[in-house]
């Protein structure tokens, strides 16, 4: 859901996994083992950023933007090399 912040632009809540997504201008972080009702109290919050920092920065095993961008890149480039022709091996 859009939020009205200077810094986060969008939070959002996986019950199946707890987890907390949270959008920055930089990207989209992901929190994990986050309760529902953490998230609740982070919607309702007059400033979304204090509660960032207090609630949930530092508090919650998070990945980056970053760390997603890697394993989706390592994933293509595995994909790229299982995909490419063998050559056949040479006859004796």
């Amino acid at each position: 859901m859009s939020v009205d912040s200077s810094a986060i632009t969008r939070i959002a809540h996986s019950e199946r996994g707890q987890k907390l997504f949270v959008t920055f201008r930089a990207g989209t972080y992901t929190y994990f083992d986050v309760p529902r009702e953490v998230y609740e109290a982070f919607m309702a919050a007059p400033s979304k950023g204090a509660f960032f920092n207090h609630q949930v920065r530092d508090r919650y095993d998070f990945k980056t933007p970053q760390t997603w961008a890697a394993q989706r890149e390592a994933r293509l480039a595995a994909r790229y090399v299982s995909m490419r022709p063998r050559r056949p091996a040479p006859r004796p």
